[in-house]
Formats: C-alpha cells, structure tokens, sequence
C-alpha cells in the first residue's frame, strides 16, 4: 500500500495596521464633552452645596429673628435685632444670586404634584425676602435706640426719623414696590404647605399698605398732631338701619391727638348735635318726602355714597354746630366694632356682668340699648330717661377697648388683622384732610370714596333705609346683572340689573308703618316692615330704559358723584315677603364686548353680596365680601 503526500501550502501573514496616533486636537475634541460635562456638574454640585449652605443658614437666622421678637423688644435689645436682621438680609440676598441661574429649571417644575408650584414660585419667593429684609435692615439702620429715654419719647422720636430721612425712605418703598411685583403673579392659594399659602397672601395683603405708609410718612407729624392738637370725628354707623355710608349716625366720637398721644375721647349721642341757630342745609328731595326731615342736621349727613363728599358735609356741620375743625373722619359700624372686640376681647365694661366677646358682642348691645345701666325708667319714649342714656354703652365700650389697650396683653398680630379685615370689608372707612395722606387712602380703596374707572363699566348698589327700624339686620338681598348688545357691537349694550330681597321673618296680619316705634327691644325693631330707597351707580353716559318693582312716581335719573350716572327709586317690602327690582339702561357705547371689564363696589355696611354677572356669554357667580370686585370676561 503506497501513501501519496499532498503538497503543503504557504500561508501569507499581512503586517499589523497601526492606527495613526491622534494629534493633540483630535485628543482635545474627543474628551471635551466629558470635561464640560464633569465641569457641569461640578459647577451645579457646587451651586446645590451653596444653595443649601445659604437655606440652612436663612433658616437658623430666621428661627432666631422670630425668638427675638417674640417678646415686646426693649430700646437695649434693638441692636441685637438689627444685627439678625442684617444677617438675614445678606444670606437671603446670596441665597437669591445662586438660585437666580436656575430660574427656568425652577418654572419647570410646576407639572409635579403637591410641592411643585411652590418650587416654581421659589424664585419670586427669595426675591420678596430679600427685598423685605432689605426694607428691615434699612429702616432699624434709621433708628437709634439713644433717643428712645422714655416711653412718651419714644414715637416723636420715631417720626421725626422718618420724616427727615427721606432719601432712605424712598429706597425703602422701592423695596416694597419690588417685593409686590414679585409676588402679583404667583398663584399664592396653591402654595404648599397650606401655611406657607396662607402667609405669602397675608403678606401680599400687607405689601400695598406698607408702600402707602411710607410715601404718607411726610405727613405724619401733621397727622399725630406733632406741631398741634388735631381733632378726628369717628362716625359711629349702625349698619343694622343702612344708610350711604355704611349706617345711619347713631354716635359721634372726638378724638384729640397731641405729639402722637390720644388727649381727648368722648362719644355723644347724634341728636345732640342741634342748634337752633345754625342753618342747616335742605335735605335731600327724598329724604324729605319719605323720611318727613326737611334739614341735613349731622346726623343724617351721610346721603352721599361717597365718603370725601360726605366728610366735607360733615366738617362743615361740625364747624357750624361746635366752632372747632376737624383733620378727618373715622366711619365705624357694627361689623368693624365686632372685629376690634374679637380681637381684644375679653372686655370688662362698666354696667355689664359679662364680658364682652365678638361672639356675644351684638346681643351685648343689644341688651344695653334697650336697658342701659344705671337707668331704671325704660319706657321707650322720646325726652324719658331711656332715650337720653340708650346709647350710653358706645363711650362705655370705647373705654373698655382702650384701657384694655393700654394695659396690655393684647395680640397685636390679631388686631391688626381685624383692622386690616375691617378696612377691606369697609366697614372701617378713612377720610382725611391732609391731601397726600388721603390720596393714599384712596389708592388703597379705604377712604370710603365711589371709584369708577374710566373707559369701563360701573356697578354700585346704594341703599338708604327710611323706615326708622333695623331691618337691615337681617335682610336678604342678592343681585343679578347681565350685559348684552342686542343691535350689535358697534352699537351701546344694554344692562339689566334685578335685585331680589327677602325678609326673612313673617308676622301674621301685620301692618306695614314707617312712623318712629321703639318698641320693647330692638328685635322690635328688627321685625318691621322695610321701607328702601334704592341708588343704582352707574358709569356716565348712561340711559335709563326703565325699573320695574319701585313706586312709579319715585323714579329718578340724574348725573352722579364721581362721574357717574345714578338711577333711583322707592319701594316697601313687608315683613315675610320677598320682592324684585329690575334696572334697564343703556351703556356709553365705548363699551363693547371686546373692550369690556366691569368695576362692582359693594357698599359698606351692607354685607356680603351674593352676585351673578353674566355678560356676551360669560358668567361668574360669587359672594362679594370686599369693597368691590374686578372683572371681565
């Protein structure tokens, strides 16, 4: 057996390819993405350890501010506040400047549930906090603890600072004004968690009040009765019998305020304020044929829904009725009272066993109108013994508020946010004769004045009780009003304002007379029939179609405070019954559907409004509490 070999192959090996080495800019572009990339999260590593740095160091700041003001701060402690003020300041303005870069990243962040919105806010946040500390540390920087030696020096001291350091007060309204821009936009109901919410509001409230105190500070020597004695009336308004203002002038309180100090305060019954020598102004045309009263004594001066116009009225009537001017005018009704007392209470008033809550506070007043102490003979008559001290608890409760003042123990965190609350609702209204002062008033709506704005719709509903009762203590009313164009939107709209009221309380067989009757007690006079005198503002230009539900021969149409235009009307709704009025008018026809926005300003004293709007197919339904409500569709 033979074996054949088969030939044997060669195999080839090819040289090994070696990759050309990288220049140094090859090497560069390869790595610089991962070198900006580690320095981008090195820069944002950096900023969160600086971010959070900055919180924690706010945060221990702030918890050591808010033990220092726990207490009342003394002239000795106020350096020591200052100086945790200016830590706060600086740390909060760092803190703002790292988070500043990451503003967009933070609006992002809005879409997660529950803590996203406060995130996004958190920039417009820091900016407020900073701009507030700012204002703080500005204004301790103003004060010098030397002058403070004694209790009685310590507010001159503090206002004349004020006024002569005009050039830091106007960087400190800049703060203000930033720190309110800052915060206009935010959806501050949605803050989490609540509290937060429901501070940054407050505070949001705050913010134009304080704007409006400092630019006022050149007038407060003026005001405090720094260079002399200055007297203010307060109005004490019973809201329960409506009138413009807020309700008829039950009471008329002086005030003397001399070098920042109260020197005088008396309250006296209105009827007091007559003389049969002064020369009174005719009352108004209605006020005579429904009401009987031929004169304007200032009791009744309050016919005019416009506060300015009715304090002038009433200046001039005081100076007729006492010789003595007055540097402004306090309107106070039952709501505002309820609120002060809420606040300070519990009050211990003279002739009264229990003391006086907010929650007991009407009954209270009721019970001391109808028996005041000390008085035996309590026959309702006009001239008795009752009649000349029913209104004697007002001085009483003045009193008691303003020892209990002065003695301490007051939260005045809480009093001043019924104050505030008070304002807001107007049943506190402001009005006063030095002209910057008032001018701020009315560009924070206290000064009680009509605010029409021009080239929009205007909608205000004034009443005036002419039955001599307090129906309004318990009468229902509620308001609808709609806008159409029916002849297109070139042409004028037409309004149609329907006001429903009830009386709630329903009397058998009863008689409705608007002669004076005290009764046994002021529920009786609760429980009579309503005799209104209806006011409708609206803007000027205005055409009355026509009003349904008033006496036909009562139906007025005339130009109004304020730029205005005011239809009217008289109606009697008895007891148990409820009863609707209807407005039709035209509107200016620079009012069209594409330019529309709406101005309603509820009137003081009279409540919340429960209000539908519905107008070119938008609606809203709401119950307005505030002094008036913007909107548009």
């Amino acid at each position: 057996m033979s074996v054949t070999s088969s030939p044997s192959s060669t195999v080839t090996e090819l040289p090994a390819v070696t990759a050309p080495p990288l220049s140094q800019g090859q090497r560069l572009r390869r790595y610089l993405p991962w070198m900006l990339l580690l320095l981008l999260l090195g820069f944002v590593g950096y900023k969160v350890f600086r971010i959070g740095q900055y919180g924690w160091r706010a945060y221990q700041i702030g918890r050591n501010l808010q033990q220092q003001t726990q207490a009342h701060i003394t002239p000795a402690q106020l350096p020591a506040v200052r100086t945790t003020v200016q830590d706060l300041s600086t740390t909060l303005a760092n803190l703002e400047g790292e988070v500043r870069p990451f503003r967009p990243l933070f609006r992002g962040l809005a879409w997660m549930p529950r803590y996203g919105v406060t995130l996004s806010s958190l920039p417009d946040l820091l900016i407020t906090g900073r701009e507030l500390t700012a204002l703080a540390n500005e204004g301790l920087m103003l004060i010098n603890p030397d002058q403070f030696t004694t209790q009685n020096a310590l507010l001159p001291s503090l206002v004349n600072t004020l006024t002569t350091a005009q050039p830091k007060i106007a960087s400190m309204v800049q703060h203000a004004e930033t720190a309110q821009n800052a915060l206009q936009a935010l959806p501050l109901a949605k803050l989490q968690p609540a509290n937060l919410g429901q501070r940054v509001t407050q505070l949001a409230a705050a913010l134009p009040i304080l704007t409006a105190a400092l630019r006022a500070t050149p007038t407060l020597p003026a005001l405090l009765g720094m260079d002399k004695p200055h007297t203010y009336l307060i109005l004490v308004q019973n809201n329960h019998e409506l009138r413009a203002t807020g309700g008829f002038i039950s009471a008329v309180g002086k005030v003397t305020l001399e070098n920042g100090q109260i020197r005088d305060l008396q309250f006296k019954d209105s009827y007091t304020y007559w003389r049969s020598d002064v020369n009174y102004p005719a009352a108004p045309a209605p006020v005579q044929r429904y009401m009987n009263i031929q004169l304007l004594p200032l009791r009744d001066a309050n016919w005019s829904p416009d506060l300015p116009t009715t304090a002038q009225l009433v200046k001039g009537l005081y100076a007729q009725e006492t010789g003595d001017k007055i540097a402004g005018v306090v309107t106070v009704d039952l709501r505002a009272a309820q609120l002060i007392v809420e606040a300070l209470a519990p009050l211990q008033v003279q002739g009264v066993t229990a003391p006086v809550t907010g929650e007991n506070f009407i009954e209270q007043v009721k019970l001391l109108w109808a028996k005041p102490p000390g008085v035996e003979d309590t026959q309702k008559l006009a001239g008795s013994e009752w009649w000349k001290q029913r209104k004697g608890f007002i001085p009483l409760l003045a009193q008691a508020a303003l020892q209990r003042l002065q003695t301490g123990g007051v939260s005045y965190t809480a009093l001043v946010e019924h104050v505030q609350k008070a304002l807001a609702e107007r049943a506190i209204q402001i009005w006063l004769a030095e002209p910057v002062a008032e001018q701020q008033l009315t560009a924070l709506g206290w000064d009680g004045s009509l605010q029409p704005k021009p080239n929009a719709d205007f909608l205000a509903l004034v009443e005036t009780n002419m039955g001599y009762n307090k129906v309004n203590a318990v009468l229902q009313r509620g308001l609808t009003y709609t806008v159409a164009w029916p002849d297109g939107p070139t042409q004028p709209g037409v309004a149609t304002v329907a006001i429903t009221y009830t009386h709630p309380i329903s009397i058998p067989n009863y008689v409705c007379d608007p002669s004076p009757d005290y009764g046994e007690n002021y529920d009786f006079l609760i429980k009579r029939c309503y005799f209104g005198y209806i006011r409708l503002y609206t803007p000027r230009g205005s055409q009355l179609i026509g009003v349904d539900g008033v006496a036909p021969d009562s139906v007025v149409a005339r130009r109004g405070e304020k730029n205005t235009e005011v239809f009217a009307g008289y109606f009697i709704l008895p007891v148990g019954q409820s009863h609707t009025i209807t407005f039709r008018y035209k509107l200016p026809v620079q009012l069209t559907p594409q330019n529309y926005s709406l101005l309603v300003q509820r009137q003081s004293g009279s409540g919340p409004l429960p209000l539908k709007i519905a107008v070119a197919g938008h609606t809203i339904t709401t119950l307005l509490s505030d002094a008036k409500l913007n909107w548009a569709p």
